[in-house]
């Protein structure tokens, strides 16, 4: 069963499309998950990190493009520049 709620539980499997889908919560958990010690010296391969969430049952859909994960890339930029990167 996949969930598509706008609340974050990183627990239960996700379809995760839609930019209203990118939470404060969920982008905690990816930043965490998908990119906290894994690009802290290059830029972040996103395929790759996309990857890692799909891997925690979290279904990005085939576009890289998408209204999430655009909506993901921003805010992840926001965090790596609030942290020096």
């Amino acid at each position: 069963m996949t969930d598509t709620a706008t609340e974050h539980d990183h627990a239960h499997p996700m379809t995760v499309l839609t930019a209203d889908q990118i939470t404060d919560a969920f982008v905690e958990w990816f930043y965490a998950s998908a990119i906290e010690g894994w690009y802290e010296d290059s830029g972040i391969d996103w395929d790759d990190a996309i990857n890692r969430a799909e891997d925690a049952d979290h279904d990005f859909g085939p576009k890289m493009d998408s209204p999430a994960i655009i909506k993901l890339r921003r805010k992840v930029r926001v965090i790596r520049h609030e942290e020096g990167y």
